[in-house]
């Protein structure tokens, strides 16, 4: 995935603890308008930020995969983690760059 898309994603997660706070402030939950404008955001940032969150998870585990695979013990099971945790990012990869 392309640096400046990386970037783009990871704002998500910021925004995302952004709303947590302003949801969670007196005068927002009074302002009914404002309250559901900030809910509505709330919902899409959090959709894209969990897919990104799982993205950078399988990234994580098809690195430490492919680290096993040297362990002859290990790499039956590493082999199938690799094809796993590759098919998972592609899917991953081609729902963020919607």
């Amino acid at each position: 995935m392309k640096p400046f898309l990386i970037q783009q994603l990871e704002r998500y997660a910021l925004r995302l603890s952004e709303l947590d706070f302003l949801l969670s402030r007196e005068d927002i939950m009074a302002d009914m308008t404002q309250f559901l404008k900030l809910s509505r955001e709330h919902a899409e940032v959090s959709a894209v930020a969990s897919r990104f969150a799982r993205f950078q998870q399988r990234s994580a585990d098809l690195t430490a995969a492919k680290a096993m695979l040297d362990d002859e013990d290990m790499r039956e099971m590493a082999e199938e983690e690799v094809a796993s945790a590759s098919a998972e990012l592609q899917n991953l990869e081609a729902e963020l760059q919607r």
